[in-house]
C-alpha cells in the first residue's frame, strides 16, 4: 500500500475517534441542558458528526478497496475564501478563560466541545497538508471547513452565555 495511502487511513482512523466522540458528548449535552436552543444545537452538531463519520467511513472503504480517494457528493469542495493554511484557532483552553473567566454549568459544556472541535479541525488541517493527492486534499478542507462552523457557532453561543443572555 502506498505511503500516502497509509498516512490517510492513519488520519482517517483517528478523524472516526474524534467525530464519534464528538457525537457522543453532543447527545449527552443535549440530555443534560435545559434551554430548547441549547439542545437543539447539541442535536445538530451531533447529527453533523455523525454525517462526517459515515462520509469519512466511506473514503476507509475506497482507500482500502480501491486503493484510491473517492468522489463525495456528500463533501461539497470547500468555499473559495477557505484557506486551510489560516490558523483560526487559538490556543482554545487559554483564550476561553481570558475571555470569559472560570467554566460554569452550560459554558463547561461548549469549551469541551470548542476544544474537540479545534482537534479536529487541526488533524484535518495535517490531512490537507500534508497529502499529495488532490481529491484527498478536497476531503481535507471540506471537513475542516465544517469544523470551523462548529467552532464558530460554539463562540457566538459562548459570547452570549457570557452576558446570561441566553442561546444563540
Amino acid at each position: 500500500m502506498a505511503e500516502d495511502i497509509k498516512e490517510g487511513l492513519a488520519i482517517l482512523d483517528e478523524a472516526i475517534e474524534l467525530e464519534e466522540t464528538g457525537r457522543v458528548f453532543y447527545e449527552k449535552a443535549a440530555d443534560w441542558v435545559q434551554d430548547p436552543s441549547a439542545k437543539e444545537t447539541f442535536r445538530f452538531l451531533a447529527r453533523e458528526e455523525t454525517r462526517h463519520r459515515k462520509a469519512i467511513q466511506r473514503q476507509q472503504k475506497a482507500l482500502t478497496e480501491e486503493g484510491r480517494w473517492s468522489p463525495d457528493s456528500d463533501l461539497k469542495p470547500a468555499s473559495a475564501s477557505f484557506d486551510i493554511e489560516e490558523p483560526f484557532f487559538p490556543d482554545a483552553q487559554k483564550a476561553l478563560e481570558e475571555k470569559f473567566g472560570p467554566r460554569t454549568g452550560e459554558q463547561e459544556a461548549i469549551w469541551f466541545a470548542i476544544e474537540v472541535e479545534q482537534k479536529t479541525y487541526n488533524l484535518y488541517q495535517r490531512g490537507a497538508r500534508e497529502t499529495t493527492d488532490p481529491l484527498a486534499k478536497e476531503v481535507f478542507q471540506h471537513l475542516a471547513q465544517a469544523e470551523r462552523m462548529h467552532f464558530e457557532l460554539l463562540m457566538a453561543n459562548a459570547e452570549v452565555l457570557s452576558g446570561f443572555q441566553g442561546w444563540a
